[in-house]
């Protein structure tokens, strides 16, 4: 897959159920979200491995 491949990346994820799902940067300067993700959705990852090396602007909304 591209990088110019411009549709938007769109798949369901949940947090795990970890203490480290979100961790905080220890000098406060950011923190890391770790989700998780179904498979029926893998699909969207490979797409989103693609862009691994970009800045990306994430959207998330509540799934009904």
């Amino acid at each position: 897959m591209a990088k110019d491949d411009a549709e938007p990346i769109v798949f369901y994820a949940s947090l795990p159920p970890l203490q480290s799902a979100i961790s905080l940067d220890g000098r406060g300067d950011g923190g890391r979200v770790k989700i998780d993700v179904p498979r029926s959705d893998v699909e969207a990852l490979l797409r989103l491995q693609a862009w691994a090396d970009c800045l990306l602007r994430v959207t998330i909304e509540l799934a009904e």
